[in-house]
């Protein structure tokens, strides 16, 4: 064949692969793999900072190598995709051509591999069955970087290992050991292709690595990967728990081998008769495209090409296929992918040393399944253009990203793979899901029941649940199975449908209903206009319907001081997204991730105006533009104007509250209005002075505690080393309410004003405690340690409907381990409490840390203890303001140690 007609094939080739792609990626919505690594690309590409939720609860905020995704999974690809964001824009188009790009590299080193080896006809045999694999041609563009640079590193590496056994120049030898030892970087589940190759190698090319092989080039080589592997390295040391986690979920779901065979095989063969990714992505394939076994025929002919590269090629494929055999959770089809484009490097050189009987055969079946692989992308692509795609490809995610991006009070959690990673690119880094997919896999064990309970009893939680797999379902029916056993039920919120409603995404709480407070002020504003900021601004949020008619069109804002004068300037590229969904939501603060993209100027200072204005070269744009204050000032007066309080109906009831000076009146809608003329009824308000209606007479609860005992304590605990909190500073305030008949059962209970806490937490105490004097207040304590007995009583005698505001004896408190304090602030110039948005042990809806009524000098005393309290490592209780867990508790046992006991020592 003549040169230049090869070439125009090799082209073609190439152009008929984009050309594939091309036919549907615009329609679908981001995958999670390829969502991995959107923040941290960005991050690089524009120098903004992010925070990446991973698998097990871990969340990598500040890396020690800059352009560290994972430890096991996807480290290059962040540094691939940073270059083109940063010449094309943000537009998830731009790494999905980037990886489109890539793949064609890597199929031209198939070509260049199968055409070494077994001639011309052989590599463009290679390039034709590439094309026929429908699984690889939908993989590619969207399944970010780890597939497609594995295997574009593999296809290289092994071409210079031929090339360092042919010519015996040690040069290709560590081109091989760089290329494989990058490759490395993108999965863990390389191992699998590392050590398949070196078995390979052995049993097929002994003779030519001894001859090739020469002193200390193994030592070399061993220096040379060990520092391309370091950033992985170091980092897998620095969080060992993300691999040791993933391992050991792996191996805790268990599966018989035979069963096990049975599932691989079956995927393996669903993925090259081209079956898998159309169901998985565009639902169910009409039974004229159950394509034909030809591509099937060819995997399976590649292993018999009596060739020694060929079989070095195959033997690798086949030990990647006996690799993910022994994974269950890490076994998925996107692994099995690894086999590409060995196989068929192998075939095509089978096809170039093939007698012209053989040729034929292996000719025709190539047509048959090129032309499965043709009607299948013609209906693939009518359908994601109809649907938005099936599964979590779809703009369902778009729509629940954008619904809790809306109700940003809501803390998401999910038990389904999937989910997190595409609505937290979808929201533009605002919604963070935390996921618990591998915790819920088999069998709950005692620390998942522990841990998926919290969430269950925590308020504000909301779950989101998928139908598109079986296994989902059942996941979510042991969740639901869990909560009846707490006493909770799923409640259903909302639900996002796909666009021909065949799956959905639906949320779920456990929690009792809350009236939505809606405390936005809206403002519009027209392009290149500025407005006036009030002092109390926290959160900017611009929301937009806008169709960006090509890539660098952006919005803008410019931060102005009183004067006019430009501070600095925010501006966030409108996305690829208006194909999937028109709306976008922005939020601009100083502190909030993420930041803008770039941020421009000179100033920090605070400022006064602001100033919007965007380039959409003609297009369209609606705006919706909003100011949100999550935290009054404190120069607001007390304005205990008598009229403040709730209002209407017990459940749903209106709220009278003052903002920035003035009155303001909330429906149970969240609308706000002008403070009507006639505010009545009003609910009644619990004092300030709190009592239950006890179930049981005092002096029966103290015998029952007295002979009680408290629960078992896991081994290997820390001794307790409780400090008397009155020794730390003369200026810290005691009211220890348990001492007198002033709390919310009306008696005493210790016998003592006097409180304990564990020393690192007593000092981290004393931190908070000094650092408010600059504030002029000081710390009040109303109660620190705690009995175990003490909280055996306040069970036993709470009502059920209370009892969120007391702790199950049965797992004991962060009060019995020494490890939680009650406490407020008291004015240092008056030697008085402060007044917060409700009484101490006030077992009402006014006790919750986020409860919108009161006034603006109260909410801002309660969070200003808050914000110095999170500084030290404490953590508020959902239900009260008031109480305050120390970072470390769980490392320290349930006591019931008396307070004469610990006085005397």
């Amino acid at each position: 064949m003549p040169r230049w007609l090869e070439c125009l094939a090799v082209v073609g080739a190439l152009f008929l692969f984009v050309l594939a792609s091309v036919s549907w990626i615009y329609h679908l919505g981001v995958e999670y793999d390829e969502a991995h690594f959107y923040p941290t690309a960005i991050k690089i590409a524009y120098g903004a900072e992010e925070m990446l939720p991973l698998p097990h609860g871990v969340t990598v905020a500040h890396r020690p190598i800059p352009f560290l995704t994972m430890p096991y999974v996807g480290v290059l690809d962040a540094l691939v995709y940073a270059l083109p964001y940063r010449v094309f824009g943000s537009s998830p188009l731009v790494p999905r051509y980037t990886n489109v790009a890539l793949g064609a590299l890597t199929m031209l080193g198939a070509w260049w591999l199968a055409r070494s080896l077994g001639g011309t006809w052989a590599g463009l045999f290679a390039l034709a069955v590439l094309l026929c694999d429908l699984e690889w041609l939908l993989h590619v563009p969207t399944n970010y970087g780890p597939l497609v640079l594995q295997q574009l590193f593999t296809v290289w590496g092994c071409a210079a290992l031929l090339a360092w056994w042919r010519s015996r120049k040690q040069i290709y030898f560590y081109l091989a050991i760089a290329a494989l030892a990058l490759a490395f970087h993108e999965k863990l589940t390389f191992i699998w292709v590392l050590s398949s190759l070196a078995v390979a190698a052995l049993l097929t090319h002994w003779r030519e690595i001894r001859a090739a092989s020469r002193p200390r080039q193994y030592a070399l080589g061993f220096v040379l990967a060990f520092a391309i592997l370091s950033p992985i390295l170091y980092y897998t040391y620095s969080l060992p728990e993300i691999v040791l986690g993933f391992g050991r979920q792996n191996a805790g779901v268990r599966v018989g081998f035979g069963e096990l065979l049975s599932q691989r095989w079956h995927s393996l063969n669903s993925m090259l008769r081209g079956v898998f990714m159309l169901e998985f992505t565009a639902g169910p394939v009409p039974e004229y495209l159950r394509r034909g076994p030809g591509l099937l025929a060819l995997f399976l002919a590649s292993f018999l090409v009596p060739h020694k590269g060929a079989q070095l090629l195959s033997l690798t494929a086949l030990g990647i296929w006996v690799w993910n055999l022994f994974f269950t959770e890490a076994g998925r089809m996107h692994h099995v992918l690894l086999l590409v484009p060995l196989w068929q490097c192998a075939i095509g050189i089978g096809f170039g040393i093939a007698h012209k009987g053989i040729r034929l055969a292996l000719a025709a079946l190539m047509l048959w399944s090129g032309a499965d692989t043709f009607h299948s992308l013609i209906w693939y692509s009518a359908r994601t253009q109809a649907t938005g795609g099936a599964n979590h490809w779809s703009d369902v995610t778009a729509q629940a990203a954008e619904w809790l991006a809306a109700n940003a009070e809501l803390a998401p959690a999910t038990p389904n793979w999937g989910i997190s990673r595409p609505v937290f690119s979808l929201s533009g880094g605002n919604v963070d899901v935390e996921e618990h997919y591998f915790e819920t896999l088999g069998t709950f064990t005692p620390q998942t029941r522990e841990r998926i309970g919290a969430l269950i009893r925590k308020r504000r939680v909301v779950w989101l649940i998928s139908d598109v797999l079986p296994v989902y379902a059942e996941q979510w029916q042991r969740i639901v199975a869990l909560a009846k056993e707490l006493g909770r039920g799923p409640r259903p919120v909302a639900v996002f449908p796909s666009r021909d409603d065949r799956f959905h995404l639906r949320a779920y709480r456990f929690d009792l209903p809350e009236p939505p407070l809606n405390l936005w002020r809206d403002v519009e504003l027209s392009s290149g206009t500025a407005v006036l900021l009030p002092r109390n601004l926290d959160i900017v949020q611009l929301e937009t319907e806008a169709l960006a008619d090509r890539e660098g069109q952006h919005i803008t804002l410019e931060w102005l001081d009183a004067a006019g004068r430009v501070l600095f300037t925010d501006s966030r590229p409108l996305f690829w997204l208006p194909f999937i969904r028109p709306s976008h939501r922005f939020d601009f603060a100083p502190d909030l991730w993420p930041p803008t993209f770039s941020r421009h100027g000179q100033s920090s200072e605070a400022p006064a105006q602001l100033r919007l204005s965007w380039e959409l070269g003609g297009a369209p744009l609606r705006a919706r533009f909003a100011l949100r204050s999550f935290d009054e000032p404190r120069s607001y007066p007390e304005n205990l104007d008598p009229r403040i309080g709730e209002y209407g109906d017990t459940d749903h009831p209106s709220f009278l509250t003052e903002r920035a000076g003035q009155l303001v009146f909330v429906l149970p809608n969240g609308i706000e209005t002008t403070v009507p003329s006639s505010l009545a009824p009003r609910l009644a308000e619990p004092n300030r002075n709190f009592r239950i209606q006890l179930r049981k007479p005092i002096e029966e609860l103290r015998r029952a505690a007295d002979a009680a005992t408290p629960p078992p304590q896991p081994k290997h605990l820390l001794s307790p080393d409780l400090v008397n909190l009155a020794r730390l500073s003369p200026t810290i305030r005691l009211d220890i309410r348990y001492a007198t008949t002033n709390n919310f059962m009306g008696t005493p209970l210790y016998s003592r004003p006097i409180a304990f806490l564990q020393r690192p937490a007593a000092e981290a105490l004393l931190r908070v405690h000094e650092s408010l004097r600059e504030e002029g207040f000081g710390l009040w304590i109303h109660d620190a340690y705690r009995p175990w007995r003490v909280t055996k009583m306040f069970w036993d005698a709470t009502p059920e409907a209370q009892r969120n505001f007391v702790a199950n004896p049965a797992n004991g408190s962060r009060h019995n381990r020494g490890c939680a304090v009650d406490l407020t602030l008291y004015d240092l110039r008056t030697g008085e409490p402060v007044r917060m948005p409700s009484g101490f042990d006030e077992f009402s809806r006014r006790a919750f840390p986020d409860y919108p009524g009161g006034t603006s000098r109260q909410r801002w005393l309660r969070g200003l203890l808050r914000r110095h309290m999170e500084r030290e490592g404490f953590t508020v209780n959902e239900d009260e303001w008031w109480h305050f867990d120390f970072r470390d508790w769980r490392r320290y046992p349930v006591l019931n140690i008396s307070f004469e006991e610990l006085d005397a020592r």
